[in-house]
């Protein structure tokens, strides 16, 4: 396997299939690609920005980059399903759902509610993420319910740092850990009774793999990014921006012991559906569809 870091690099290179990570990051590796070797293949993995901000519906203008390795690849990996839905339907009829592969770890606890909710929040703190979402929702909960929630990534911003660091501070329900280390992540995952992500836009989050992984019931908004993996039956979500709803699901996650049960038997579902192994063999009938495709317009 050869990686590429940019368009310089084409010349040379002796790979049968280019595969670019976004549309328009990549996009001048993949034509590049594309024109020196007519005959070899080239394949678009799109991400969140490329599908929910720059290839957006309401954006004005579209990097002309993205729309010409879109154009002229023989094949597109989307994240989740729903992705397929924003795409244009000559770039549809070539694409394919590479989804993450779920592993069972070694050991998974029972998960039963105690006196206090263990929430937790994995993610850097930027606008897309709606970082500060669970904290607002745990801000002014009633003494009699007890919810605890521990968010960890970097603040990406002065501004998200300023505003976590206040929070933390007054909100003795919330506490921030900043960047930690993967192991520590894994951790608190595995220790919590709930995960919650909040984010406006995403496009397919590997927290949510993750804590499928560990059998991790999952509080998340509606967004096309987290029912594209989880369902549009699962249980567990609020409206983008809803602290009130987040709330309820919350308090109701801690008081309500058979809708806790719904989200964690909706997890081990999910679990099951997602077998080791099948990310590798999506990938590879995506690379072979690619070649297919070419040797079909020949």
């Amino acid at each position: 396997m050869t990686i590429l870091h940019d368009a310089s690099e084409v010349e040379g290179c002796d790979a049968d299939v280019l595969i670019g990570l976004h549309a328009r990051r990549s996009g001048s590796t993949l034509l590049q690609f594309k024109k020196r070797y007519p005959e070899r293949k080239t394949i678009v993995a799109l991400s969140g920005t490329d599908i929910y901000r720059e290839l957006s519906p309401t954006r004005k203008r579209h990097p002309i980059v993205a729309i010409k390795s879109l154009d002229s690849c023989d094949q597109i990996i989307l994240l989740q399903p729903l992705m397929a839905d924003r795409l244009k339907p000559k770039w549809r009829s070539k694409s394919t759902v590479v989804m993450m592969d779920v592993t069972k770890p070694k050991r998974v606890r029972k998960r039963v509610v105690g006196s206090s909710l263990n929430v937790c929040v994995v993610g850097h703190l930027r606008h897309e993420k709606d970082p500060l979402r669970a904290a607002l929702a745990v801000r002014n909960l009633s003494g009699e319910v007890r919810i605890r929630v521990t968010h960890v990534g970097s603040a990406l911003s002065d501004s998200f740092q300023v505003r976590a660091s206040l929070e933390s501070k007054r909100n003795a329900s919330w506490n921030w850990l900043g960047s930690v280390e993967y192991a520590a992540v894994q951790k608190l995952m595995q220790e919590s009774d709930l995960l919650v992500n909040a984010s406006r836009a995403e496009g397919a989050p590997n927290v949510l793999f993750e804590a499928i992984s560990c059998r991790l019931p999952i509080v998340a908004s509606r967004i096309d990014g987290h029912v594209g993996v989880l369902g549009k039956g699962y249980p567990g979500y609020f409206a983008v921006g809803d602290t009130d709803g987040l709330q309820k699901l919350l308090v109701r996650c801690k008081v309500d012991a058979k809708f806790y049960q719904q989200l964690l038997n909706s997890i081990d579902v999910l679990a099951k559906n997602y077998r080791p192994g099948t990310e590798l063999k999506s990938l590879l009938e995506a690379i072979e569809n690619s070649i297919q495709a070419r040797s079909a317009s020949e």
